[in-house]
């Protein structure tokens, strides 16, 4: 179980926000057992979705750089193909 202080590993890892250790937003849970705090439903859909969100945002960045790089080997290719003739 991730430590409450720091987070959850996928989001620190990625240095994305946390939801704050608090009961009152529903998103984290104290056991009654143990004392430690766990992500309720609520949290967990919240965390997947700000994940999600963070690495939409870096395929977006890749397909546009990714896109814009072979459409400059093709053009160079095709500008190649027409010169040698």
């Amino acid at each position: 179980m991730p430590d409450p202080t720091t987070g959850p590993h996928d989001l620190t890892q990625k240095f994305l926000p946390t939801p704050s250790l608090s009961e009152k937003d529903g998103l984290w849970e104290r056991s009654s057992n143990t004392g430690d705090y766990y992500l309720t439903d609520k949290g967990i859909a919240e965390m997947r979705g700000i994940i999600r969100k963070d690495t939409k945002e870096k395929m977006e960045i890749f397909s546009y750089w990714g896109g814009l790089l072979i459409g400059l080997i093709g053009a160079i290719t095709g500008l190649v193909a027409v010169i040698k003739r």
